[in-house]
C-alpha cells in the first residue's frame, strides 16, 4: 500500500501509521474482511492463533 492508501484506511481499522524516515512503522493488527467488504474481525498484536484466524475467515465467507 501507499502512504496516502494507508492513512484513508488506517483510521477505519484504528491502524496507527506514522512515517520514521524513509520507513513507515505502524502497530500490528490482522483484520479479517467480510464477502461485502466489511470488517469482520480484528486481531490485535500476534496474540492469535492460525486456527483462530482460518475460523474467522470461514465465518467470514459465509456473511451475506
Amino acid at each position: 500500500l501507499s502512504t496516502n492508501s494507508l492513512a484513508e484506511i488506517s483510521p477505519k481499522l484504528d491502524l496507527h501509521v506514522t512515517q520514521v524516515g524513509g520507513t513507515i512503522a505502524h502497530n500490528l493488527r490482522t483484520v479479517v474482511v467480510d464477502t461485502r467488504h466489511r470488517l469482520f474481525r480484528s486481531f490485535e498484536g500476534n496474540q492469535w492463533s492460525a486456527g483462530e484466524l482460518a475460523d474467522a475467515l470461514v465465518e467470514a465467507a459465509r456473511q451475506h
